[in-house]
C-alpha cells in the first residue's frame, strides 16, 4: 500500500491548492537531491504533489481509497455472520 499523499505533504484533504503548493515547495527545497536531500524522499514528495495537484488524478485516488476498505469490511462482516449462523445451525447437505 502506498503512503498517504496528504501525510507525505503534511496537509489535510481540505487544503487549498495554494496551501498544497506551498507545502510541496517547502518540502521539495528541504529534500531536493541537489541540496543534499534524499532522492527517494524527494521522489515520494513529487509523486504525492503530482497526484493531489491534478484534479482528475486526485478524484481517482479518493474514489479508490474510499471503496477498498468498505468493500473488504462488507465481505468480512458477511463472512463472520455466515460463520456464526453455520455454527449455530449448520446447513443440511442436499
Amino acid at each position: 500500500m502506498k503512503p498517504n499523499p496528504w501525510r507525505i505533504l503534511g496537509v489535510n484533504p481540505k487544503t487549498t491548492p495554494e496551501e498544497l503548493k506551498a507545502a510541496y515547495r517547502k518540502l521539495a527545497a528541504i529534500h531536493h537531491p541537489d541540496r543534499g536531500g534524499d532522492k527517494d524522499k524527494f521522489a515520494e514528495i513529487q509523486e504525492a504533489y503530482d497526484l493531489l495537484s491534478d484534479p482528475t488524478k486526485r478524484k481517482e485516488y479518493e474514489n479508490k481509497s474510499n471503496e477498498k476498505p468498505v468493500t473488504k469490511l462488507k465481505e468480512t462482516v458477511h463472512e463472520v455472520v455466515d460463520d456464526f449462523w453455520n455454527t449455530i445451525a449448520p446447513k443440511e447437505a442436499s
